[in-house]
């Protein structure tokens, strides 16, 4: 016959990850106080802040529900290249240059191009991707 004795329950702690928790979901409902009102010194009335007024996208902060820190959240243009993509050079409607192939992405909606043994085309510089157009699998047209 065994006799069944109740443990006792420990008091409860303070989770230091549910208590920082805490602390960001209380800046997050500042943070959009802070925000949602602007007073005109001029007049002193206050004006809401209106989110339609912005035609251009702006970055956004963005404070996560796990707890790490407020990041800007980047839109990123994804490149219509890569390195090593074979690409021909566009003079104008009817001439094309190359094959040549995609040295480097230095950024969005450039890259720079180089031969087959990695000599550089236009000095190095970057070609905008509308002056470039992909070679097809088939080889040149």
């Amino acid at each position: 016959m065994s006799s069944q004795v109740p443990k006792e329950e420990e008091p409860k702690l303070a989770n230091p990850a549910q208590e920082q928790d805490k602390s960001i979901a209380a800046s997050k409902e500042e943070a959009e106080l802070e925000v949602a009102v602007i007073v005109d010194e001029d007049e002193g009335e206050p004006k809401f802040i209106d989110d339609d007024d912005d035609d251009e996208e702006e970055p956004k902060v963005v404070i996560d529900d796990e707890g790490e820190r407020p990041y800007v959240k980047a839109y990123v243009t994804r490149p219509s290249f890569r390195v090593g993509d074979r690409v021909y050079l566009l003079r104008s409607s009817r001439v094309r240059e190359g094959p040549y192939l995609v040295a480097s992405i230095p950024g969005a909606g450039r890259a720079t191009l180089c031969l087959e043994n990695g000599t550089p085309v236009e000095n190095g510089r970057p070609v905008p991707d509308s002056g470039l157009e992909a070679v097809q699998s088939g080889g040149r047209r």
